[in-house]
């Protein structure tokens, strides 16, 4: 990852009792100015303090009431601010209250630097773009669009809601709120393309070839230059009415159960599936119809 001309100000809240090497090494190399705060009430006192923080992180070991309440805290004293928290590896619903509580993104424990990274760096530009774009005042009311892509088209990734962007720049939804849903959108087109689409299974991740492929990534790739799967379409809608943002999508695949689906993630969540929970705990309202084919993400927006 490239530093950044002007080091962004991280706040490291030290609230566990875990060995925090890796994280500090990592917050070290990255070339940030990071402060480091340990305990509850100093870190809510230093969050408050007229020095202005990018970023906060801080290490949890469980969702408990105390550490709950340290994120409501801070986010109660500036609800703009971007806080990343690391912690055991989470089940939906403990990924759930971090988030509700304000956290604007997890990453599990033991920590993944790799993963870190690009998960501190995606925040520190949505916040980076949210303050340049204000400029361009309260000037959106209404808008909708309709995009069609093949499979092919849309597998590599990259596809991004341009609607976020002119929100942040209205003012419209802050960073961190426009930051988790376009995880929870991205998550669910992903799941559209490879599941939908695709018709891939998540067991096939643990079957594996003679070479060693996993029959996951073997399929995916012999599908895609398959046109009864590769030229199958997906149709995006986004639509922001003046109070909610709604992106629905909709894929050509045979469709799934979405209660069993729910059921299957509640039980386990790795580090694969922090899209999942965003989704369904950020969200105001995940809808599924057509046989589960179409998903609609719903944002209440002030």
């Amino acid at each position: 990852m490239e530093k950044e001309s002007a080091p962004f100000n991280v706040l490291f809240a030290k609230l566990g009792d875990e060995d925090d090497e890796g994280l500090q090494q990592c917050l070290g190399r990255l070339g940030w100015q990071c402060t480091r705060v340990d305990g509850i009430e100093a870190s809510i006192s230093e969050a408050a303090s007229s020095k202005s923080y990018d970023l906060i992180v801080t290490d949890f070991q469980l969702p408990t009431e105390q550490c709950l309440s340290w994120l409501r805290n801070v986010k109660g004293q500036n609800p703009y601010q971007p806080v990343i928290v690391v912690a055991k590896v989470p089940t939906l619903d403990e990924a759930l209250q971090f988030l509700r509580a304000g956290a604007t993104d997890f990453v599990a424990k033991p920590l993944d630097v790799a993963l870190f990274e690009q998960i501190a760096s995606r925040v520190l530009k949505s916040v980076s773009e949210d303050v340049a774009e204000r400029r361009y005042g309260n000037l959106l009311e209404y808008e909708k669009r309709i995009y069609k892509a093949r499979t092919r088209d849309l597998e590599s990734g990259g596809f991004r809601l341009e609607i976020l962007r002119r929100l942040r720049a209205t003012g419209r939804i802050d960073a961190a709120s426009s930051y988790q849903f376009g995880l929870a959108f991205q998550e669910a087109l992903t799941n559209g393309v490879e599941h939908g689409n695709l018709e891939l299974e998540s067991a096939l991740k643990d079957q594996f070839d003679a070479d060693g492929w996993d029959m996951y990534t073997k399929l995916r790739r012999e599908r895609l230059h398959m046109p009864q799967y590769a030229d199958r379409l997906i149709t995006i809608i986004s639509e922001y009415d003046g109070k909610r943002l709604i992106v629905e999508i909709e894929d050509s695949g045979m469709g799934f159960d979405p209660k069993q689906k729910e059921q299957e993630i509640r039980q386990h969540l790795n580090v694969h599936g922090r899209g999942l929970p965003i989704m369904y705990g950020v969200l105001d309202k995940v809808e599924y119809e057509k046989g589960g084919r179409l998903v609609r993400l719903v944002k209440d927006l002030k």
